[in-house]
């Protein structure tokens, strides 16, 4: 009897690779070795790429049972590798323990599914990209009376929904595109929504904490950031890259406005060497909006030529994300969208 053919194992893998038991390069939304045999490619993890059994009952408006519909959300609604295996397993845990039990957190997940639906189903996008609107539409309504009564029972559930809320901005250009249409109208306006948000996810973190309602997400994400620095690894490159501001920074008249250029600068620095220490992690890289100075939200909001070449640097570090499907596209548009918008003189600082 012939001896198993050797392969590396992937958790991610598509359903006919696993079959064939080869390895798979895990592209989406179709790998490589499908489009070559010119055959079906199907995933079960959502969060890099997958293909549901029933998407009907994926979308509907209210699961048949609960044990059915916590089946359903726990495995289509999983954080891959990509995404650091602590942060995976928090984030799942919370979406498997207060989806039953939050109207707002059923429809988030509902809508992200219905979003890479649209993505992976060309031929039935708008179908899906409809639901997802709708499904986010539902969640918003019932989200904001939760975050007015805040408390123990909802901080979580409420703080889960912020996330994938993020997650879910990412991704509506790259569903709501068609071949005759761009994905992005002004990338860096939606990405500064993208900041916005994000930044609203870690006041609701700062706000469980500050009142003592964490619970095991909070608790989570709080020791992860505690040991983010162990990862650190210096990068001489980027460094460089970045060190060519400090001039620019410190001709800067304004003491407030050097002050937060120089703390904003030092949040990416720290981003950079984890990116370095732990690359293509998705939990590594996108931090960076919460660590930012409030007041460079308003810089990046009026287009100062430092701010845009602060937000390009961590663009780029999106466009090194390989494997998770939200991101796509966004770093390449943001950099070439900065690159447009500066000029002669700015562009120099993205040469890297």
């Amino acid at each position: 009897m012939p001896s198993r053919r050797s392969h590396k194992n992937s958790h991610h893998g598509c359903s006919q690779c696993k079959a064939s038991r080869v390895k798979c390069d895990e592209h989406t939304p179709q790998c490589l070795r499908c489009q070559r045999r010119n055959q079906p490619c199907s995933y079960q993890n959502l969060w890099t790429s997958y293909k549901p059994s029933n998407s009907d009952e994926l979308i509907s408006e209210e699961p048949s049972n609960e044990l059915v519909f916590l089946n359903t959300a726990s495995s289509t609604v999983k954080l891959d590798s990509k995404f650091g295996n602590d942060a995976m397993l928090m984030w799942d845990k919370a979406i498997r323990q207060h989806i039953t039990g939050h109207g707002f957190l059923y429809h988030s997940v509902s809508a992200l599914s219905a979003l890479h639906l649209a993505i992976v189903y060309e031929q039935d996008r708008r179908q899906h990209l409809a639901k997802a609107l709708e499904h986010q539409n539902a969640g918003i309504a019932l989200f904001r009376p939760g975050l007015n009564n805040f408390s123990k029972d909802n901080a979580e559930a409420l703080m889960t929904f912020a996330g994938i809320t993020v997650i879910y901005t990412f991704a509506l250009p790259l569903a709501a595109a068609t071949p005759h249409t761009p994905i992005f109208v002004d990338p860096l306006k939606e990405l500064r929504h993208v900041i916005s948000l994000f930044r609203g996810l870690v006041a609701i973190f700062r706000l469980s904490i500050a009142l003592n309602l964490a619970g095991n997400l909070s608790s989570g994400i709080r020791r992860v950031t505690q040991i983010a620095p162990s990862f650190e690894v210096d990068d001489p490159a980027a460094e460089a890259s970045l060190d060519l501001l400090a001039p620019s920074i410190e001709h800067l008249q304004d003491p407030a406005a050097r002050a937060m250029y120089l703390h904003t600068v030092e949040a990416l620095r720290k981003i950079l060497k984890r990116a370095a220490g732990m690359p293509n992690t998705a939990s590594v890289i996108l931090p960076w909006p919460g660590m930012v100075h409030p007041g460079y939200v308003a810089a990046l909001e009026a287009e100062e030529p430092i701010a845009v070449v602060i937000l390009a640097h961590w663009a780029a570090c999106l466009h090194g994300l390989k494997g998770v499907w939200w991101t796509q596209k966004w770093g390449k548009a943001t950099v070439r969208a900065c690159g447009t918008l500066l000029g002669r003189n700015w562009r120099r600082f993205l040469e890297w």
